[in-house]
Protein backbone atom coordinates (compact mmCIF):
# COMPACT_ATOMS: atom_id res chain seq x y z
CA UNK A 1 0.00 0.00 0.00
CA UNK A 2 1.40 3.35 -0.70
CA UNK A 3 1.26 6.49 1.24
CA UNK A 4 1.13 8.82 -1.18
CA UNK A 5 -1.08 12.10 -0.07
CA UNK A 6 -2.51 14.16 -3.18
CA UNK A 7 -3.56 17.89 -2.35
CA UNK A 8 -5.62 20.13 -4.89
CA UNK A 9 -4.49 23.32 -5.95
CA UNK A 10 -5.64 26.44 -7.46
CA UNK A 11 -2.54 26.71 -9.90
CA UNK A 12 -3.13 26.08 -13.78
CA UNK A 13 -0.37 27.77 -15.19
CA UNK A 14 2.37 25.40 -15.80
CA UNK A 15 5.31 27.54 -16.86
CA UNK A 16 4.60 29.78 -14.26
CA UNK A 17 4.40 26.77 -11.13
CA UNK A 18 8.14 25.51 -12.95
CA UNK A 19 9.63 28.77 -12.92
CA UNK A 20 8.22 29.37 -8.91
CA UNK A 21 9.43 25.42 -7.85
CA UNK A 22 12.91 26.91 -9.48
CA UNK A 23 13.55 29.67 -7.64
CA UNK A 24 12.61 28.20 -4.63
CA UNK A 25 15.53 26.19 -5.34
CA UNK A 26 14.04 22.77 -6.97
CA UNK A 27 15.28 21.02 -10.02
CA UNK A 28 12.09 20.49 -11.69
CA UNK A 29 11.73 17.63 -14.63
CA UNK A 30 8.91 17.60 -16.88
CA UNK A 31 7.15 14.55 -16.81
CA UNK A 32 8.07 10.98 -15.43
CA UNK A 33 6.88 9.07 -12.13
CA UNK A 34 7.45 9.66 -8.47
CA UNK A 35 8.36 6.75 -5.85
CA UNK A 36 6.57 5.97 -2.47
CA UNK A 37 6.23 3.35 -1.35
CA UNK A 38 5.51 0.54 -2.94
CA UNK A 39 4.36 2.28 -5.73
CA UNK A 40 5.05 5.19 -8.16
CA UNK A 41 2.93 7.94 -9.65
CA UNK A 42 2.87 9.34 -12.97
CA UNK A 43 3.49 13.28 -13.31
CA UNK A 44 3.05 16.41 -15.41
CA UNK A 45 6.19 17.97 -13.12
CA UNK A 46 8.53 16.15 -11.11
CA UNK A 47 10.67 17.76 -7.99
CA UNK A 48 13.92 16.38 -6.75
CA UNK A 49 14.29 17.09 -3.08
CA UNK A 50 17.44 15.48 -2.35
CA UNK A 51 15.71 13.74 0.89
CA UNK A 52 14.35 10.72 -0.88
CA UNK A 53 11.03 10.10 -2.60
CA UNK A 54 10.26 13.15 -4.96
CA UNK A 55 7.00 15.56 -5.09
CA UNK A 56 5.20 15.55 -7.99
CA UNK A 57 2.48 17.90 -9.85
CA UNK A 58 -0.44 16.03 -11.91
CA UNK A 59 -2.85 18.25 -14.01
CA UNK A 60 -6.60 17.63 -12.73
CA UNK A 61 -9.61 17.57 -15.58
CA UNK A 62 -10.63 21.49 -14.47
CA UNK A 63 -6.78 22.53 -15.58
CA UNK A 64 -5.73 23.10 -11.78
CA UNK A 65 -2.53 21.02 -10.31
CA UNK A 66 -2.33 18.75 -8.00
CA UNK A 67 0.61 18.48 -5.64
CA UNK A 68 1.47 14.61 -4.50
CA UNK A 69 4.04 12.92 -2.52
CA UNK A 70 5.41 10.36 -0.27
CA UNK A 71 5.96 12.66 2.74
CA UNK A 72 7.28 9.60 4.87
CA UNK A 73 9.99 9.21 2.29
CA UNK A 74 9.99 13.28 1.55
CA UNK A 75 10.11 14.02 5.30
CA UNK A 76 12.35 11.01 6.62
CA UNK A 77 9.69 11.26 9.40
CA UNK A 78 8.25 8.36 11.63
CA UNK A 79 4.36 7.56 11.15
CA UNK A 80 4.13 9.79 14.35
CA UNK A 81 6.23 12.54 13.56
CA UNK A 82 4.14 12.05 9.74
CA UNK A 83 0.87 12.53 11.57
CA UNK A 84 1.64 15.52 13.43
CA UNK A 85 3.86 17.62 10.61
CA UNK A 86 1.59 16.31 7.23
CA UNK A 87 -0.94 19.52 7.53
CA UNK A 88 1.87 21.92 8.56
CA UNK A 89 3.69 20.26 5.82
CA UNK A 90 1.40 21.26 3.02
CA UNK A 91 0.36 24.27 4.28
CA UNK A 92 4.14 25.43 4.28
CA UNK A 93 4.44 24.09 0.51
CA UNK A 94 1.07 25.62 -0.54
CA UNK A 95 1.75 29.63 0.55
CA UNK A 96 4.93 29.21 -0.49
CA UNK A 97 4.27 28.18 -3.44
CA UNK A 98 1.10 30.43 -4.22
CA UNK A 99 3.40 33.49 -2.99
CA UNK A 100 6.20 32.69 -5.69
CA UNK A 101 3.31 31.94 -8.34
CA UNK A 102 1.36 35.16 -7.63
CA UNK A 103 5.28 37.09 -7.60
CA UNK A 104 5.85 35.71 -11.17
CA UNK A 105 2.23 36.30 -12.39
CA UNK A 106 2.30 39.68 -11.22
CA UNK A 107 5.56 40.36 -12.90
CA UNK A 108 4.44 38.52 -16.14
CA UNK A 109 1.26 40.51 -16.66
CA UNK A 110 3.58 44.09 -15.96
CA UNK A 111 6.24 43.50 -18.59
CA UNK A 112 3.14 42.30 -20.93
CA UNK A 113 1.09 45.42 -20.46
CA UNK A 114 5.16 47.43 -21.06
CA UNK A 115 5.89 47.91 -17.47
CA UNK A 116 9.41 47.69 -16.08
CA UNK A 117 9.85 46.64 -12.54
CA UNK A 118 11.75 49.41 -10.90
CA UNK A 119 11.57 47.93 -7.18
CA UNK A 120 10.74 44.52 -5.83
CA UNK A 121 11.28 44.27 -1.64
CA UNK A 122 10.60 41.48 0.03
CA UNK A 123 8.67 42.95 3.29
CA UNK A 124 9.34 42.03 6.97
CA UNK A 125 5.38 40.48 7.23
CA UNK A 126 6.97 37.95 4.01
CA UNK A 127 4.58 39.95 1.27
CA UNK A 128 6.63 41.23 -1.44
CA UNK A 129 6.32 45.25 -2.75
CA UNK A 130 6.68 44.91 -6.31
CA UNK A 131 7.15 48.41 -7.82
CA UNK A 132 6.27 49.18 -11.71
CA UNK A 133 7.28 52.42 -14.15
CA UNK A 134 5.98 52.70 -17.83
CA UNK A 135 6.40 55.65 -20.04
CA UNK A 136 3.69 56.67 -21.77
Amino acid sequence: MSHFTRMRTKIRDRQTLTRCLEEMGHQVQEGGTIRGYQGREKVDLRVSTGRGYEIGFRRTGDGSYELIADWWGVRGTSQAQFTRELQQQFEEVQREVRRQYALQTVLEKSREQGFNVVEQQEQEDGTIRVVVRRWA
